[in-house]
């Protein structure tokens, strides 16, 4: 992760890594999550992929188990003053409407405040959008294109893709599928205190 934040100029200072499994279903995990928003009081926490900490007993799918999950950690970032990402990977097949397009229970977008596609043209995966697709405390977002390159990750303006037409970006080629995973990431990230 480090590399990919110095890309992109982050001051890694102000971000911890968390790569020890947990499970938000463990009354324990919940505890030591909570722990550490006491003692590092973040702005963000980054759950990616959420269901990477769902545990084994948790069915992604189903809507009672999610929310049991996501209603505590809603009020756990209320009671902490922060925001919480939860990155969710897309289904490989899409729909008409990109509000279903995620992986798992609609629940885990029902639940949330506001939702974030990001994507790539169907005819170029150098065309990337960020869509947004749900808000339920202010209007909808304008789409924004972006770019990532040897440069790093820079905004590119005003982008013409909406939810219908920004697709999940296609992963790479490759030999075996083992390679192409990767180890869950916790981060909080916190800015100086204004």
């Amino acid at each position: 992760m480090s590399p990919r934040l110095d890309l992109l100029g982050a001051d890694c200072d102000a971000v911890f890594l968390h790569d020890e499994p947990l499970d938000l279903a463990e009354a324990e995990d919940f505890a030591e999550i909570e722990q550490a928003l006491v003692e590092l009081r973040p702005r963000l926490v980054i759950l990616d992929p959420i269901v990477a900490y769902l545990g084994a007993k948790t069915d992604a799918y189903r809507a009672n188990e999610v929310r049991a999950i996501l209603a505590p950690l809603a009020r756990l970032a209320e009671r902490h003053g922060c925001a919480v990402l939860a990155v969710r990977h897309l289904n490989k097949s899409r729909g008409s409407r990109s509000i279903y397009a995620g992986q798992g229970s609609i629940d885990f977008t029902a639940a949330a405040r506001s939702v974030l596609l990001a994507g790539c043209g169907a005819d170029d995966d150098a065309e990337r959008a960020l869509v947004h697709i749900k808000s339920n405390l202010a209007a909808v977002g304008p789409t924004l294109a972006y770019a990532i390159d040897e440069q790093g990750f820079r905004w590119a303006g005003a982008s013409p893709f909406g939810p219908a037409t920004c697709s999940p970006r296609k992963p790479p080629a490759t030999t075996s599928r083992r390679s192409t995973r990767r180890a869950p990431s916790c981060a909080a990230c916190s800015a100086p205190a204004r």
